[in-house]
């Protein structure tokens, strides 16, 4: 489940920032951003299938003729931003919660977030997306979050019957390389 959403420079959203809960009900007038929001979610969703997606591919489910349409004001000069954070360890209300948040928060603020799910079952028994998270490191590579995560103390390895190995995983993974994920 997605815990936390923010939206920056995304068509009419200059930010916003939403706390999610199992259902989310988005009640306004006309052209105050509903819609908008719900695109925004529909970008994350697109990773669902596990592969990264450019300016180049053409199958959206945005309204928009054009990416500049995409862009808050058309202003393109300004990356747009949608991150989430999710949380495997521990869950909210739990201790390190609140650590374990601000830590996410602090590293995928403001960055591009690839999600590679998993392909056997997607969804776990709580109804949360099974995935590998990776953020921009710098121009040639990327870096694992949930290793990261691991490796500050923030989650443990869990490794559990999908479709990724934990032990072949690198903190850091040259950025051409996403689509060997496993």
């Amino acid at each position: 489940m997605i815990a936390d959403l923010a939206i920056r420079n995304f068509k009419s959203i200059r930010e916003a920032s939403l706390e999610c809960n199992r259902i989310n009900v988005f009640i306004g007038e006309p052209s105050t951003g509903k819609s908008n929001l719900l695109e925004a979610l529909a970008i994350v969703n697109m990773f669902g299938g596990g592969y990264p997606y450019s300016a180049d591919d053409q199958e959206f489910i945005f309204r928009a003729s054009s990416w500049r349409e995409l862009f808050y004001w058309q202003e393109t000069d300004r990356d747009i931003s949608i991150t989430f954070s999710t949380s495997d360890a521990p869950e909210r209300g739990q201790p390190g919660y609140d650590e374990a948040k601000e830590a996410l928060r602090s590293l995928l603020e403001g960055r591009t977030v690839y999600l590679f799910v998993d392909r056997k079952h997607v969804i776990d028994r709580y109804n949360r997306v099974v995935a590998v998270v990776f953020v921009k490191h710098n121009s040639t590579h990327v870096m694992n979050v949930n290793l990261w995560l691991v490796a500050n103390s923030y989650a443990r390895i869990w490794d559990l019957d999908n479709s990724f190995d934990p032990k072949t995983w690198s903190l850091y993974l040259p950025f051409l390389n996403l689509s060997g994920v496993n």
